[in-house]
């Protein structure tokens, strides 16, 4: 049980303890950074929680096959989530490993994890949107069938599969909004748990729970308060402070601490097959596969210099930073404001420089402070990365 985890070792006897004993709550709550593997770590316990033996990861039982490739009808996974850079990375691996059999279950579940959220538990098959996505999900499927473990796979017909998933992906993330569950979601769920059409326990993980609105919130605090026998909810946050006090006082937290470089260095060594690099983390690792995020860097110190630049000859933003804020991969807005926010700190720790130009301390903290509540309010709010982005630029443009 739990061999696939690398890292949190208490977390995960005492977890792993809590299950053998019958004992793990109905509501918890996993919190921890980006690349903590709150995921994982969630999807591994519902399986546990199924298995109709001892939980062992190679486990041969019906409902342990079914976890494997995400499609155990009593798991539920939803809420918001980078779908796209995890498709794309496993895919590069997957063809790189000549279709080794652990690289293809690693992008079935990638791709798996963006058509949970369809499940018909809590979806509207009559919703317009909806409707035009059915097809592409079941497109999907097909295509997917090909790719599942084969001896002596033709790579040429499973690299031309896998590009035609993922623009079927990139299509259904450009036609609906996933940023988050809708009040009508949360009442299907509800009905969902209080009704016995399965066989097995029932759960459900709700990733970067942080985002849900009030309405939201409100309809799942009556489901929590008195949750059914055989269902558990896993809640998943990198920023369980934003999580208001009536729900997070219901819920058992598991607390994930980052990963130290030895245990992300095993991650890519033991999960991916991958040899890492000098310095390379988890982060790096991921990062590498998207060739996007190897011009952000650049990006970001454009938008520094601007911001900053005392002249104003900097009328308008770059281009390139434009394209990057249109596209379907949300990740890329985080990475971008990322990169911004470390250059303002490595100015800032340069003494030298402050010395010479007291006045860009004042400047940088600005922008430090537009930025963290601009993307605070690009989550919470949905607001369009490029006038978000547009907004930072004029604020400051017109205070220097």
């Amino acid at each position: 049980m739990f061999e696939n985890i690398i890292g949190h070792e208490s977390i995960v006897k005492q977890i792993e303890n809590e299950i053998r004993n019958k004992r793990f709550p109905s509501s918890s709550l996993i919190e921890g950074p980006l690349y903590t593997g709150k995921q994982t770590l969630a999807l591994e316990i519902a399986r546990s929680l199924t298995c109709r033996k001892k939980g062992d990861w190679g486990c041969g039982c019906e409902s342990c096959r079914m976890h494997r490739t995400l499609m155990h009808p009593s798991t539920l996974l939803t809420g918001f989530d980078n779908f796209i850079p995890e498709i794309k990375m496993t895919s590069e691996i997957m063809l790189k490993k000549k279709g080794e059999t652990f690289s293809r279950y690693l992008f079935i579940r990638s791709v798996r994890k963006l058509v949970k959220r369809f499940d018909p538990v809590f979806t509207d098959t009559n919703d317009s949107k909806i409707k035009k996505i059915i097809p592409l999900l079941k497109e999907l499927e097909e295509l997917l069938y090909f790719v599942y473990p084969q001896e002596d796979p033709d790579i040429d017909e499973l690299a031309e599969k896998t590009d035609n998933i993922k623009e079927k992906c990139i299509k259904i993330i450009r036609g609906i909004n996933l940023s988050g569950l809708s009040v009508d979601q949360i009442r299907r769920i509800t009905f969902w748990v209080h009704t016995s059409g399965y066989k097995d326990k029932k759960i459900i993980i709700i990733e970067n729970c942080e985002k849900m609105n009030e309405s939201a919130r409100n309809a799942f605090l009556k489901v929590l308060e008195e949750p059914p026998e055989g269902v558990y909810f896993i809640f998943l946050t990198g920023r369980a402070g934003e999580i208001i006090p009536t729900i997070r006082s219901r819920l058992r937290k598991y607390t994930l601490a980052q990963r130290s470089f030895k245990e992300s260095r095993d991650v890519i060594e033991k999960i991916f097959r991958e040899k890492p690099g000098i310095e390379f983390t988890l982060k790096d690792f991921i990062n590498s596969w998207t060739s996007e995020h190897h011009a952000i860097e650049q990006l970001a110190k454009d938008f520094i210099i601007t911001t900053m630049d005392t002249e104003k000859s900097y009328l308008h933003i770059n281009n390139d930073i434009k394209k990057i804020l249109k596209s379907s991969d949300a990740n890329l807005l985080k990475t971008f404001f990322e990169s911004v926010l470390n250059y303002m700190s490595l100015i800032l720790a340069n003494n030298d420089f402050m010395r010479s130009s007291p006045d860009s301390y004042i400047r940088i903290k600005k922008i430090s402070n537009l930025v963290n509540s601009g993307f605070r309010n690009k989550e919470i709010l949905n607001i369009n990365p490029e006038l978000l982005v547009e907004n930072i630029f004029i604020r400051m443009r017109n205070n220097i």
